[in-house]
C-alpha cells in the first residue's frame, strides 16, 4: 500500500486531514471489512469529543449490513443497541444521535 507510512504518521485530533480521509474512503469500499473499522471509529470518536466524526460513521453502519465487529456472533449497531449501549452516551443528547436511534430499523 503506497499511502501506509503517511496514514501511519498521522495523529490529527479534530477534522479530517487528507490521509484520514484516504484511509476512510479505503475502508468505505471494502464491503466485507469495510463496516468493522467504521463501528470502532464510531465508538472511538464517541469517547474522544468528537461527535460529528462519530454521528457521520453511525449513519453510515445503519445504511449497510455488516456483522460486528468486535467478536465473533455479535450484532451489529442497530437503533436499539445505540439506545442500550453506554459508548454512546455523549452523544445522547444530539439531536442528530436522537434521530439515528429512534429509527425503527436500519435503512
Amino acid at each position: 500500500m503506497a499511502n501506509s507510512e503517511k496514514d501511519s504518521e498521522c495523529f490529527c485530533t479534530s477534522g479530517f486531514c487528507s490521509c484520514c480521509s484516504r484511509t476512510t474512503r479505503r475502508i468505505e469500499k471494502d464491503a466485507l471489512d469495510g463496516p468493522a473499522p467504521i463501528e470502532i471509529l464510531a465508538r472511538v470518536s464517541a469517547q474522544m469529543g468528537e461527535p460529528d466524526r462519530a454521528i457521520a460513521a453511525l449513519q453510515k453502519l445503519l445504511s449497510v449490513p455488516y456483522s460486528g465487529p468486535l467478536a465473533e456472533n455479535v450484532a451489529p449497531l442497530t437503533p436499539a443497541l445505540l439506545r442500550l449501549d453506554p459508548m454512546f452516551d455523549s452523544l445522547r443528547n444530539d439531536p442528530r444521535f436522537q434521530k439515528l436511534a429512534e429509527s425503527a430499523s436500519p435503512k
